[in-house]
């Protein structure tokens, strides 16, 4: 008897242990799929919101670009809007001088009235001496019309405004400081010439390959030279290269690889340009001219640091300004 109830005790804790074994393995097999739930509940998450994100980044790059256009039409209309105010200033003068004169000499009747409205209209055109006022060139300009361009990135407008901070820095007469600035000029398109070696081997590189793709594809002699030296394909019959369109059609077996290969590196590089101006990641040009104009900071101290920079930012790499 008692090895009976030994014998059930075990089997009941073995029944026990198999029970505690597979709640044991259905829990953790709950845990699993609970912790896989999370998961692609959290990567949902993760993209909702970088897709709102994204949006945003869209959105502010649209605003921006919407107030840069419209802070370059309000330096538009605020130019418009003096050259009106300086306009009817004068044609305020004109007016008083006239009006003073006539009734000097003459009491106001209703003809008279009429004859000065009829002058009034022809006025609403600008006159000759609004003609001969009209700035010419920006040394002629006022103070604020040169800010006004300088900021908007005009160089000619820089340029004449570096000139006139010369005369209030060392106090002398416009000539003078022209030739300060001739100096100033010089020491900014020192050495320039190495800079832009990249410039010159690239335009003599996209000339030198738009030239040479035409007898490439098209004449026969340098289609065939080219094929015997580096294709080595087989040779249509004669018949089939009698013109330049079937010379063509032969060549470009071999031609397409090498050109559409180069069109889309260059539409990469590109790409690639776009993506640098959106970073904020600037090119080879804007860094090179960024150290030319802390260069030109340096050997000019006495001067405004913005102003020169502001002008050797916006000057070309060579000096083709006169």
């Amino acid at each position: 008897g008692t090895r009976h109830q030994t014998r059930r005790q075990q089997e009941t804790n073995s029944i026990a242990l198999l029970e505690t074994k597979v709640l044991l393995s259905s829990t953790k097999m709950m845990m699993n799929v609970l912790r896989q739930r999370v998961l692609s509940s959290r990567l949902d998450l993760i993209r909702c919101h970088a897709g709102s994100i994204t949006s945003l980044l869209s959105t502010s790059q649209s605003l921006h670009d919407r107030l840069r256009a419209s802070v370059h039409s309000l330096a538009g209309n605020e130019l418009q809007l003096r050259a009106n105010l300086r306009l009817v200033s004068k044609r305020r003068m004109i007016w008083n001088r006239r009006h003073s004169v006539h009734s000097e000499s003459k009491p106001l009747t209703s003809k008279s009235v009429e004859e000065h409205e009829d002058k009034e209209e022809d006025n609403a055109f600008p006159t000759i001496e609004d003609a001969k006022a009209l700035p010419l060139a920006y040394r002629k300009m006022d103070n604020v019309s040169l800010v006004t361009l300088a900021g908007m990135g005009q160089h000619s407008a820089r340029r004449e405004v570096l000139i006139r901070h010369i005369m209030a820095v060392d106090e002398v007469p416009y000539g003078v400081a022209l030739e300060t600035f001739q100096k100033i000029r010089e020491a900014n398109f020192d050495k320039m010439y190495l800079l832009g070696l990249p410039f010159q081997i690239g335009a003599a590189s996209m000339i030198i390959g738009g030239l040479a793709c035409l007898p490439l594809v098209f004449h026969l002699g340098t289609v065939e030279w080219f094929n015997q030296t580096y294709v080595t394909a087989d040779v249509p019959p004669k018949k089939d290269l009698e013109t330049w369109l079937e010379v063509g059609a032969w060549s470009w077996n071999w031609m397409e690889p090498l050109l559409g290969t180069g069109t889309f590196v260059l539409l990469c590089v590109q790409y690639f340009r776009i993506n640098m101006d959106h970073l904020g990641i600037k090119p080879y040009t804007h860094r090179i001219k960024q150290a030319r104009a802390h260069r030109l900071v340096k050997l000019f101290p006495k001067y405004d640091r913005e102003v020169l920079m502001n002008y050797s930012e916006t000057a070309t790499i060579y000096s083709i300004e006169k």
